[in-house]
C-alpha cells in the first residue's frame, strides 16, 4: 500500500508538469490493476481446485 501511495504522489507531481502524462498513468494503472486482479483471481481458482482434488 505504501508503494502505491508513493507512486500516486509522484504521478500527481508529474501531472502538474505535463497534462498528457495523466492519460498514460491512468492507462498504465488500469492495465496493471486489471492484470493484478486477474492474477489473484486465477491464483485463488487454482488453489481451490487443487485443494478440492487433494480432499
Amino acid at each position: 500500500m505504501m508503494i502505491e501511495i508513493i507512486i500516486k504522489g509522484y504521478a500527481l507531481r508529474k501531472i502538474k508538469d505535463n497534462g498528457k502524462y495523466l492519460m498514460y498513468v491512468l492507462i498504465f494503472f488500469g492495465y496493471y490493476c486489471f492484470a493484478l486482479a486477474a492474477g489473484i483471481i486465477a491464483g485463488d481458482i487454482n488453489m481451490q481446485s487443487q485443494s478440492l482434488v487433494l480432499n
